[in-house]
């Protein structure tokens, strides 16, 4: 689940959730695949600033 965060220079702000899932359709995935597609998800939102508080598969 995604959510933002209000600041003190923005305390009207409030935190709207996001929920994010991935599902496979076809089975041909292993472990290390989920867990590279997670890290590629986590490595593109820490650059455009996106904090994950926690993940679990």
């Amino acid at each position: 689940m995604f959510q933002s965060i209000s600041t003190e220079d923005d305390p009207t702000n409030f935190p709207k959730p996001f929920l994010l899932s991935a599902y496979g359709v076809d089975n041909t995935f292993t472990a290390i695949d989920i867990l590279h597609r997670w890290m590629y998800i986590f490595e593109s939102c820490l650059d455009k600033g996106v904090r994950i508080a926690g993940f679990f598969i």
